[in-house]
């Protein structure tokens, strides 16, 4: 799962982010579908992302740029530390 791809809804700077920074646990709690499953019906919106990382019941309701740069930023250093190790 590591190398897949979670596509990002209506994302401003990402269109995908690795599955990799997504906990399985955390996507059936708040939507009853696998993280395979919601990639498939096309994604998942950066708030829906944040929350499933967070490990947070699913409440962002819009998705701010400050959101979309946060993960980035997460993306980014997952990307990063995988390079380093």
């Amino acid at each position: 799962m590591a190398d897949e791809l979670m596509q990002i809804q209506n994302g401003t700077i990402l269109k995908a982010i690795p599955m990799s920074l997504l906990n399985e646990r955390a996507a059936q709690h708040n939507h009853s579908q696998s993280l395979a499953t919601l990639n498939s019906r096309a994604g998942i919106a950066v708030g829906e992302a944040l929350d499933i990382i967070d490990g947070k019941r699913w409440t962002r309701t819009n998705n701010t740029l400050a959101d979309e740069w946060r993960l980035f930023r997460l993306m980014a250093a997952e990307i990063g530390g995988k390079a380093d190790g």
